[in-house]
């Protein structure tokens, strides 16, 4: 009995897919427009009648079909939608840590740029503070020389040699 109604289920879709256009399984298929295109001028309503239970049992084919497809392979759904779930929450992962990272690096570079500016003023203080010594040594050495002028036009010829 159950073999029965597997041959006929069987040959019950054998004869609606008989009845689909050759390409209704392809992609860009328009069904509604293949099915208005096969409408005669002038139908009587049994014969829309007859159109829209044929459709229906169509339908239930596919759904049938559909189901039985999904339920063979639940389990690889079921691990491509973890899969996709996990990948997803790598990526939301990785996106936080591309975000901290560009937010440190960012500092970092702040950083790097004020102890830049921090160098060059050390390096131009100590140049200056060189430059200030030889200033007070030549400021010293022109009183020097101005003290033994001094002495030498006053006539203290023995202190300005001492």
């Amino acid at each position: 009995t159950e073999e029965v109604l597997k041959l006929e289920a069987e040959a019950k879709e054998a004869m609606i897919a008989s009845k689909l256009q050759a390409g209704y399984f392809t992609e860009g298929f328009d069904a509604i427009a293949q099915a208005l295109e096969d409408l005669p001028a002038d139908p009587t309503p049994r014969y829309l009648e007859d159109r829209v239970a044929e459709k229906l049992l169509t339908l239930q084919m596919l759904n049938e079909r559909l189901y039985a497809h999904i339920m063979a392979n639940y389990g690889e759904f079921v691990t491509g939608i973890e899969a996709v779930s996990e990948v997803e929450e790598d990526l939301q992962v990785a996106h936080i840590l591309a975000k901290n990272s560009r937010r440190s690096l960012a500092m970092c570079s702040e950083e790097v740029k004020r102890n830049t500016r921090i160098a060059a003023n050390a390096r131009r203080k100590q140049k200056l503070l060189g430059l200030l010594e030889l200033l007070l040594q030549l400021r010293a050495l022109v009183r020097s020389v101005a003290e033994l002028r001094g002495g030498l036009e006053e006539g203290h010829h023995a202190w300005t040699v001492s």
